[in-house]
């Protein structure tokens, strides 16, 4: 069977088409092979190209590869409620650290509320936060285990729900969840879509990344948090992110605005670079500031410099920076004005860390809830007028605010206060309302008629 790294090392470049056309390659190869899809279904999140109902069409024809097994019995009047989570991320990735703070929330209820929480860890990387995380949970090592093997060991924890975390995206064990080893299964967190696939329950979400409008495209039951869909954690909280400390640092105020994106490379579609280049064309002595570890490159650097040049934005403008320490990455935010979400395929991470540094985002949505994860941040912090729907309104909206010079220090005073307060982290209340989301997951199934 043919390798997928060369596709997954044209995504990391930001090379969509020739990623897409080596996984089509790889289906072709081996039509019956669901991980080679899931790595196509992935890469089309980021293809601005499509509308978000043909994204959804293909999701749920993948589902059609995987076998159909009928739903254990459900575990009758058993305490407490068993909860599994399967991630290949359970270190300093965005998964593990948004995942981080609920762990550590649920771990801490009372004795009546607590849930028993497994975690099934398929990756081989492991630092100070997967440490962390076994302090938490009961953290099983499934990495380089086959099916037969992992599955024995999820079944023999009894659970009463299995959450994934990865949905499509790169070492998910999806069929750990076709083999229908509990009875719930639940999608949350790493995936924002459906996943399309028939064993999946639930997927755990909020009114502002899939409004009632676009839950058709939902092939799992939706359940909606009152509250913003994940939870922040202030970095120095985090074990072993920092090096440092990383506080909020007054901007000096000379001519030249700093703009900035620090996204995955794959997310920095063509539609937005038009974007960027009406915005760099209306701010004349903007400067722009990408950073990804695929800028380490001096390869990849010259073909994106290239690129920004077919776009029309002059690439003596633009600043391509490799990968550095995470202290260094949030320190820099120190000599930035404005963030740019990309689009369709905003960021979480990057958003969450520009905005803990003081730093304002001006994001673009849609339909696809890839494209409403800034809208459901800014919403939470009470400045969903920085998110917009439209190309016009994104350009405004970076330009008033680069015009705006009271406006930027005004907001980079108060940011962190703003997500210390927002419902982003409150993590005891969000363990609430989450578990009551895992409850109503359970219920739903086993009301339901059968699908």
């Amino acid at each position: 069977m043919n390798d997928a790294s060369e596709a997954v090392r044209k995504l990391e470049e930001g090379c969509l088409k020739q990623s897409l056309k080596e996984f089509r390659g790889l289906i072709e190869a081996a039509r019956d092979d669901p991980r080679r899809v899931s790595n196509w279904l992935l890469a089309r999140q980021y293809d601005d190209s499509l509308t978000h109902d043909e994204i959804a069409q293909e999701l749920w024809a993948m589902g059609c590869l995987w076998p159909n097994r009928p739903r254990p019995l459900r575990r009758e009047g058993a305490k407490p409620l068993r909860i599994g989570f399967v991630s290949s991320d359970f270190n300093c990735h965005t998964v593990g650290r948004l995942f981080h703070p609920l762990a550590k929330a649920l771990s801490s209820l009372s004795d009546e509320q607590k849930p028993l929480l497994y975690g099934y860890h398929n990756g081989s990387y492991k630092d100070a936060l997967t440490a962390s995380l076994a302090q938490c949970l009961a953290l099983r090592d499934i990495y380089g285990l086959s099916l037969s093997e992992a599955a024995r060991i999820v079944q023999d924890d009894d659970l009463d729900v299995l959450v994934d975390l990865s949905g499509h995206t790169k070492g998910h064990r999806l069929a750990l969840f076709a083999s229908r080893l509990v009875a719930v299964q639940v999608s949350w967190l790493g995936f924002t879509d459906t996943t399309g696939l028939s064993f999946v329950d639930a997927v755990i979400s909020d009114t502002q990344h899939v409004p009632s409008s676009l839950a058709y495209r939902f092939r799992e039951s939706l359940i909606y948090l009152p509250t913003a869909r994940f939870l922040f954690e202030a970095p120095e909280e985090t074990p072993g992110l920092l090096d440092r400390d990383v506080a909020v640092l007054s901007r000096g105020e000379g001519e030249a605005i700093e703009l900035c994106c620090y996204n995955n490379l794959a997310k920095i579609s063509e539609s937005t670079l038009v974007l960027w280049a009406k915005v760099l064309e209306r701010l004349p002595k903007a400067a722009l500031s990408l950073r990804w570890r695929s800028f380490s490159d001096e390869g990849v650097k010259s073909s994106w410099r290239a690129r920004l040049a077919s776009v029309g934005i002059d690439p003596k403008r633009v600043r391509l920076l490799g990968e550095c320490s995470y202290s260094d990455l949030m320190q820099s935010y120190a000599t930035m004005d404005i963030a740019l979400d990309t689009y369709p395929f905003n960021g979480a991470m990057t958003s969450f860390d520009a905005l803990w540094m003081g730093v304002p985002l001006v994001s673009r949505f849609a339909e696809l809830p890839a494209s409403r994860q800034g809208l459901s941040i800014l919403n939470a912090i009470g400045l969903e007028q920085m998110a917009v729907d439209n190309d016009a309104d994104y350009i405004d909206q970076v330009c008033k605010l680069a015009n705006d010079t009271e406006k930027r220090i005004e907001l980079r005073n108060q940011m962190r206060n703003r997500l210390r307060l927002s419902p982003l982290m409150n993590a005891s209340a969000f363990a609430q309302h989450w578990l009551a989301a895992i409850r109503q997951a359970i219920d739903l199934q086993f009301e339901a008629t059968p699908r």
